[in-house]
C-alpha cells in the first residue's frame, strides 16, 4: 500500500473476510500472522500485528469469538455454544 492507504485497504479486507465467514460458517479458527517488515525486531509486536489487533474486533463479533495474541500471531476461535 502507499502511504495513507492502509486504512482503506484494511477496511476492504474487513469486508472480504466478513463475506468469507458467512460463506464458510463451519470454519472455527482463523490465524493471522503479522510478519515483521525488514528492519523490525522479531521479538516485538510488528506494525502489522498491531494493525490486526485493531481490526480483528471489526471483523469478528467479540461475543462469538475469542482472540489470542502470541507474538506476531493472532488466533481467533469461535466460542462453543452449549
Amino acid at each position: 500500500t502507499n502511504r495513507g492507504e492502509v486504512f482503506n485497504v484494511m477496511n476492504t479486507i474487513v469486508d472480504i473476510v466478513k463475506i468469507f465467514i458467512v460463506e464458510h460458517p463451519k470454519i472455527m479458527t482463523y490465524e493471522f500472522n503479522g510478519i515483521p517488515k525488514e528492519g523490525e525486531p522479531e521479538n516485538k509486536d510488528s506494525k502489522r500485528s498491531n494493525l490486526y489487533k485493531r481490526y480483528l474486533p471489526k471483523i469478528f463479533n467479540i461475543s462469538e469469538w475469542d482472540f489470542r495474541f502470541e507474538g506476531n500471531s493472532a488466533l481467533v476461535n469461535k466460542k462453543m455454544k452449549f
